[in-house]
């Protein structure tokens, strides 16, 4: 029997050193809750198991749940103030410009910012700060923080437009405008010429080109400089105004000046600028302002107006053609040439046409040219025993570089003496006779007849005139023959 007892308190010993050992494991693992315990327990305790008939001693484990944490507390900083800021002040419409939001202090904590554009006609706004200028006149952009700090930046919208350039010859002067209508104007009632599109410039800025006039002497001057503008003001010239407005960025235009015609001209050919100051005649006065790349109407110039251009430009090319002054006065008689050979006959009885024509090309045209002269080139032209015929006169007249007009209206004949062109005219007069006529009084017009005035003297009607052409079959080979000499 002992040694029974025996073998049952060596294995409840054994029993209970094995589960001491598993709670030592267990208490040992780090901050993980114990669930393979067999009996339940009060929160951090586990109890011992004790030997079966046996109080066995109890001893406390420590606590497997780590300290109580402590809460974090996020400590935040209001703005306390807000502002917007641009690379720029000025935006041309259609292109955006990116605004920033600056935020005082550097540390505030984020919040929520609302962009409104106080001028929604002008510009647009997004969520980012990013403005479209969509027509000129003034920006102004609102920010608005969430606990309702608010700040404003205005800028400026612009539109690019063209700068017309024309110019009148006559004076030699260049103008320049972006008004279509004053094109318009100067083209179709003025005789300037259009030249086109000379660069662009801002229609709003903060940098004015001022336009002043000096009457008198029909002379424009554009400056951006208020100084010359306050200047020439008190020096007799009158301010007309702000032109336009320019950019500090962009293409040079350049400024030259001719003492000459005391004009300035602007361009943004450099090529151009170079070209004319080469000369004497211009001096380089830098760079007036600059121009950026602007888009060109499709619109203007009408083709109203660019064919009204190139009859301008034409009727003065035929103007530098008029005569000069008026016929000078030959006789056919004169014994310094009466007595050359004319055809089968001399100039003394035969050389009308010649000798009209040289009176014309002499007198109106400034040709160092005598009868002889004419008659001796008309003589190869001409088949004829005895005079000249309508077909001689317009082709010895085109060889000497003058076109010939046959006139085929009484009307025309007035309106081309009153436009101050030499007319040539075969009259009867028992025969066949030229004779030159020059201005348009009252329907009156002057006579040069190289017979000696033997047949017309002074003024005489032109429909009296016309009236009695030559009845010589020759003399209407080339037409009526009345000949206006160009």
């Amino acid at each position: 029997m002992k040694k029974i007892a025996a073998y049952f308190l060596l294995i409840g010993l054994l029993i209970g050193a094995s589960s001491v050992k598993a709670m030592t494991v267990a208490t040992g693992a780090s901050e993980q809750a114990i669930t393979s315990s067999p009996v339940e327990s009060e929160p951090n305790s586990l109890p011992l198991r004790s030997t079966e008939g046996n109080d066995a001693p109890s001893s406390s484990v420590p606590s497997s749940k780590a300290p109580d944490e402590v809460p974090t507390t996020r400590t935040t900083t209001a703005p306390s103030k807000i502002s917007l800021t641009s690379p720029t002040t000025e935006v041309e419409v259609g292109k955006t410009v990116q605004l920033s939001l600056v935020v005082e202090p550097e540390e505030a904590t984020d919040q929520t910012y609302t962009y409104a554009s106080l001028t929604p006609a002008t510009a647009s706004v997004d969520a980012n700060g990013l403005v479209t200028a969509l027509s000129s006149g003034d920006i102004v952009i609102s920010v608005t923080s969430s606990d309702n700090l608010s700040s404003q930046i205005k800028l400026l919208a612009y539109t690019l437009q063209p700068v017309y350039r024309v110019y009148l010859p006559d004076i030699r002067q260049h103008h320049y405008t972006t008004s279509q209508n004053e094109v318009t104007t100067l083209v179709m009632k003025n005789t300037w010429e259009y030249e086109g599109i000379s660069f662009f410039v801002q229609d709003r800025g903060s940098k004015p080109v001022y336009r002043l006039y000096l009457p008198g002497f029909n002379l424009h001057l554009w400056t951006r400089d208020a100084n010359e503008r306050n200047v020439l003001s008190r020096s007799g010239w009158q301010y007309e105004g702000i032109a336009w407005y320019n950019s500090d960025k962009g293409n040079p235009v350049y400024r030259a000046y001719s003492p000459v015609t005391n004009e300035h001209l602007y361009t943004s050919s450099l090529n151009e600028f170079n070209t004319i100051t080469s000369t004497s005649n211009w001096k380089k006065e830098g760079v007036a302002w600059y121009s950026q790349e602007g888009v060109k109407p499709s619109n203007f110039p009408t083709q109203a107006i660019l064919d009204q251009s190139k009859k301008n430009i034409q009727k003065r090319k035929d103007d530098a053609k008029k005569p000069k002054g008026r016929p000078y006065y030959y006789s056919q008689l004169d014994p310094r040439w009466s007595n050359n050979r004319f055809n089968a006959s001399t100039i003394g009885p035969a050389g009308c046409v010649p000798t009209s024509l040289a009176e014309v090309l002499k007198g109106c045209y400034g040709m160092n040219l005598t009868p002889a002269d004419v008659a001796a080139r008309m003589d190869g032209y001409s088949n004829q025993a005895f005079g000249a015929s309508g077909r001689d006169l317009i082709q010895t007249a085109n060889s000497y570089g003058h076109q010939v007009e046959v006139v085929t209206s009484e009307a025309r004949a007035k309106q081309l003496l009153s436009d101050g062109y030499p007319l040539i005219w075969f009259v009867n007069v028992g025969i066949g006779h030229a004779v030159a006529t020059f201005g348009n009084s009252n329907g009156n017009t002057e006579m040069y007849d190289p017979y000696n005035h033997m047949y017309f003297n002074g003024w005489y009607s032109i429909s009296r005139l016309w009236s009695i052409p030559s009845n010589d079959s020759v003399d209407w080979n080339a037409g009526r023959p009345v000949f206006a000499i160009k």
